[in-house]
């Protein structure tokens, strides 16, 4: 794979501390050679370009930043399909009015137009927290205010679910007591209720996961990434956004036997796919499939994918 440095690489949102993008792109470069030159990596941070939510727009307009981020678009591929790949945290609705020329978009946000689904970074997690008795059955603790759904849930639910009063991800100096509140609730709860946020998909989901806490992922139009090579029925539940009185009764339907395979399974799955020091692999496994001529296949038999940068 080759590498395309561009001037696009200020932080256009300094104050979140999801770094999805450059830690994927990290990862990617040092890997490079696993990936065949007929692609090239884009080193452009657009997500914060792209984030075109009116309550996150900075001051700016909705119209101003489409153009904005259309016009940086515009500079890098010169209008034309080059096999770039483009790595994007904050891909929303108003995307579908960006133009980029079929080249290749990974978001973890959104699964249509299509772009190809890649895991969140992990933000806060610690697995020495996993208990082996949960005294949850199921749990939710975030932000109320990015969807309708999540202040249901925790009128529903008021002994299992929880306002965290703050945007997850969006503030580098969120209050440890929060924090560590809400990672052993994750570590003490069967299943994890993860709703959709200002977008479509929840950081929650990869949080939970790596917590061995089982994912119920209500979120209608989302779809997971690796859907087509991983079983996520098997270690994960899908709640339609119109159930949600029927929750409690659904999970109480699995046996403790299934719990605990199913939460032994979220943990596996997660660290080998989507954890931090993986989270590049989703995007190899995409273009092995796109180029299957090339010699990645035989490289990913031999590699270890989870050295640290």
């Amino acid at each position: 794979m080759k590498i395309l440095n561009t001037r696009f690489t200020y932080d256009y949102a300094p104050h979140v501390a999801i770094k999805t993008e450059e830690t994927i792109a990290g990862l990617l470069e040092r890997d490079k050679r696993l990936i065949s030159d007929e692609f090239t990596l884009v080193k452009a941070y657009l997500g914060g370009l792209l984030y075109t939510n009116s309550g996150w727009a900075g001051g700016e307009d909705i119209a101003q930043r489409i153009k904005r981020a259309q016009d940086a678009i515009d500079e890098i591929t010169g209008k034309k399909n080059k096999n770039y790949i483009f790595l994007c945290q904050d891909v929303y609705e108003n995307v579908k009015k960006i133009n980029f020329y079929r080249n290749l978009v990974f978001t973890p946000h959104y699964s249509s137009h299509g772009f190809s689904v890649i895991p969140h970074y992990t933000l806060r997690y610690d697995d020495a927290l996993i208990r082996k008795q949960k005294s949850y059955l199921f749990s939710f603790m975030g932000a109320t205010h990015t969807h309708p759904i999540r202040k249901r849930l925790t009128d529903l639910y008021p002994d299992n679910c929880f306002s965290s009063g703050d945007c997850w991800g969006g503030d580098m100096d969120f209050s440890q007591i929060k924090i560590d509140r809400y990672v052993s609730l994750l570590g003490n709860s069967c299943f994890s209720l993860c709703p959709r946020g200002a977008g479509i998909s929840t950081i929650r989901l990869f949080e939970s996961m790596s917590m061995g806490a089982i994912p119920v992922i209500i979120s209608d139009r989302y779809k997971p990434p690796l859907s087509d090579q991983v079983d996520w029925r098997s270690f994960s539940v899908a709640i339609k956004e119109n159930k949600l009185n029927k929750i409690e009764n659904v999970l109480k339907s699995f046996t403790a036997d299934t719990i605990r395979e199913m939460s032994q399974k979220t943990l596996d799955v997660y660290r080998k796919y989507f954890s931090n020091t993986n989270l590049h692999q989703t995007i190899i496994i995409e273009l092995n499939k796109r180029s299957p001529g090339t010699c990645i296949t035989q490289l990913m038999r031999t590699y270890r994918f989870n050295k640290p940068l």
